[in-house]
């Protein structure tokens, strides 16, 4: 199913038909490409990346018959999702002990 790769954003095209907001191919081009993977906030992108409409300024889409097409050199700028909140310190050890007490209890019983 087709989602967009933005980090925090949640457009998938299964469900949104009657919406103006359609999925665009990242570009071929590998500097292109580059350039789009870095702004996307995302570490790993899934194999076929796609970005949707909301992530590109309005000048920049074409209508061009029944779907939105970009125009050649369109680069994505509207990315107001936020970034993941940081644990502080303490919430960050707990967790760590957490997860290490599972680890040890798991391999004392198995």
């Amino acid at each position: 199913m087709p989602h967009c790769a933005a980090f925090g954003c949640n457009f998938q095209s299964k469900g949104n038909k009657g919406t103006d907001v359609s999925l665009h191919c990242f570009p071929t081009d590998k500097k292109r490409r580059k350039e789009w993977e870095d702004v996307c906030g995302r570490t790993q992108l899934p194999k076929d990346p796609r970005l949707c409409s909301q992530h590109f300024s309005p000048d920049l889409t074409g209508a061009a018959g029944y779907k939105r097409r970009l125009k050649p050199n369109a680069f994505p700028t509207i990315f107001p999702h936020k970034e993941p909140k940081r644990l502080r310190g303490a919430s960050e050890m707990r967790l760590k002990k957490k997860t290490s007490r599972r680890f040890f209890i798991s391999l004392y019983y198995n």
